[in-house]
This record gives C-alpha cells, structure tokens and sequence, in this order.
C-alpha cells in the first residue's frame, strides 16, 4: 500500500469533550476550518474546507491544549469515520500550536 500522510493548519472551529473509548484510550473530537491560496491547473484558487479531526491517546491530551480560535498545525493520516461509514477523518500523529486564537 501507498503513503498516507497529511499536514494541515488551520484554526479550531470546534472541540468535543473528551471521551474515552472502553479500554480507557482518551479520545477527542474536534473541527479545524482551512483557508489558504492554492495554485491547480496554473491558477490561483482559493480554498475553504472544515476537516473532522480525531486525536487518541497522547495525541488527545496534546489536542486537549487547543481552544477555539487557535491556529494549530495537524499531522497524521485519513481513515474511515467507522466501518460503516465513508466519511473521512484526519487522525492525528502530531498536533502543534501556531497561535493563540
């Protein structure tokens, strides 16, 4: 299989609580809202997105620091939602403050 490797900033538009999964993983929940400037087929084109965001384990309690408003940068890798859903989630390896919100 191929590479699976995303990074991506943006700011923390929203944050679940903290959960924890049965075997007692902290697990946390939350949004990062994208704007940047991205050149595709040699033009300038702006782009706007809101990408779910998963954090377990140490990633969750590194995650837990953020608040709405900062600008975080977020490395990791997609994956499913669940297994019965399509729907893609970034998984966080790391996740680093850029600015306070």
């Amino acid at each position: 299989m191929g590479d699976n490797h995303v990074a991506l900033r943006g700011r923390v538009s929203d944050i679940a609580p903290l959960r924890y999964t049965p075997g007692g993983l902290p697990i946390l929940s939350l949004t990062l809202s994208h704007e940047s400037e991205q050149i595709e087929a040699g033009q300038r084109r702006k782009v706007q997105c809101e990408v779910p965001v998963m954090a377990v384990a140490e990633a969750a309690e590194a995650a837990g620091k953020s608040k709405i408003g900062d600008l975080v940068e977020v490395t990791g890798f997609m994956a499913q939602k669940s297994r019965t859903s399509n729907r893609l989630v970034l998984h966080v390896k790391s996740i680093r403050l850029i600015e306070r919100g």
